[in-house]
């Protein structure tokens, strides 16, 4: 009999571990080609679904790095404010105000989450946009990038995550505890498409809110260096290489006229 149960519960956690990476896998494709889509969008570029599809797993190793970097802070964060309650716990014990602490670390907690969540999400399309910038950089570009505009995003963000757990807090009343078939596809087909779209809308929102974020800090978004950016993900490494090279010779050669018209002048 234990036996038994032992080999129920590995398959159980096995088949956890391999729906939370097909999960994993799914949100960072969807977000690579979201991002990609909304950016050739932007910079007027013809869009086809196989032109994405050929070029999502050439920008998801980019955005699968800047995500383990997310993890690994998130879950040093985490570690950090665990060891902080703690030491709540045996420095002050279980009184009133212990339990005025353990509140006011709880929202902190809460905070310092969805603000790292906000610059993961920022992160992700950086890792996408720029050349040069994903992993820990991608990290670390969000962060820059969201300031000045902590409130809006927070506010937005919060705002899609309460949409999400009213869409789960109604699809587990109406169909998980439900027995009628017909009651639960009546519901459940629903609550999938708003789930669905609500997820693709958050993809979208967060490539605005890169563009809006660039702007806020007067970064110009050279639209022609974006579309050779977005172009170069369907050359090789040589080429690739190549046209960088041209364009940084292009770039020389425009500041060194710059500076002779201003002697000149």
């Amino acid at each position: 009999m234990d036996e038994y149960l032992s080999s129920e519960r590995l398959e159980y956690w096995l088949i956890e571990i391999a729906y939370l990476v097909f999960l994993l896998v799914l949100s960072l494709f969807s977000t690579s080609a979201v991002v990609y889509t909304v950016a050739c969008n932007y910079t007027g570029k013809p869009i086809t679904f196989k032109k994405i599809i050929s070029v999502v797993p050439k920008v998801w190793k980019r955005v699968a790095i800047t995500f383990i970097w997310s993890f690994l802070i998130h879950l040093a964060y985490s570690l950090c404010m665990l060891g902080t309650f703690v030491m709540s716990v045996m420095l002050i014990g279980f009184s009133s105000v212990g339990l005025a602490i353990w509140i006011i670390l709880l929202i902190l907690f809460f905070i310092g989450f969805v603000y790292l969540s906000i610059i993961w999400q920022l992160a992700s399309v950086v890792s996408v946009l720029e050349e040069e910038n994903y992993g820990i950089k991608a990290m670390v570009k969000g962060k820059n990038l969201i300031e000045g505009k902590r409130r809006v995003t927070s506010f937005i963000f919060v705002l899609l995550v309460l949409f999400y757990y009213g869409i789960m807090i109604v699809y587990q009343m109406f169909v998980v505890y439900s027995w009628n078939l017909a009651f639960d596809l009546i519901v459940g087909i629903p609550c999938l498409i708003l789930l669905t779209f609500l997820f693709l809308f958050g993809l979208v929102i967060q490539t605005v809110i890169y563009f809006v974020c660039k702007s806020y800090h007067c970064e110009s978004i050279d639209r022609p260096a974006l579309a050779n950016h977005l172009e170069a993900y369907f050359q090789s490494d040589p080429q690739r290489e190549a046209t960088r090279d041209v364009q940084l010779e292009q770039v020389q050669i425009a500041t060194k006229d710059a500076r002779l018209d201003q002697v000149y002048v």
